[in-house]
């Protein structure tokens, strides 16, 4: 997985409401073509004051697009592990969410 550049960590302010004090939100987005070709995926780890900590995007061998966003929301939580702090996940995907919150409706 690609890293955000030294750089650029703690200077970008992301637009989302910032987590809890504190804490960290993972954001991330998934592309998705077809089975035939790779998914990417980017993730943004935000800290309490709307910084952005770090940053990485990585294609993913996927064959579903509910496997690369699956496979991304771990990227994010897998980030998030090295700074060992409480955090939040944000994201769009509602076949995920409702799977996540044990919905089957």
């Amino acid at each position: 997985m690609s890293s955000l550049p030294s750089q650029l960590r703690g200077t970008q302010s992301y637009t989302n409401p910032p987590p809890s004090n504190h804490s960290l939100a993972i954001h991330y987005d998934v592309s998705f073509l077809s089975d035939s070709q790779p998914a990417a995926c980017g993730v943004v780890v935000v800290n309490h004051d709307g910084q952005v900590c770090d940053g990485r995007a990585e294609d993913l061998l996927c064959s579903t697009p509910i496997e690369a966003e699956t496979k991304a929301l771990l990227e994010g939580v897998k980030l998030a592990q090295e700074y060992g702090s409480e955090c939040t996940v944000q994201f769009d995907c509602q076949v995920l969410v409702k799977a996540l919150n044990h919905d089957h409706s």
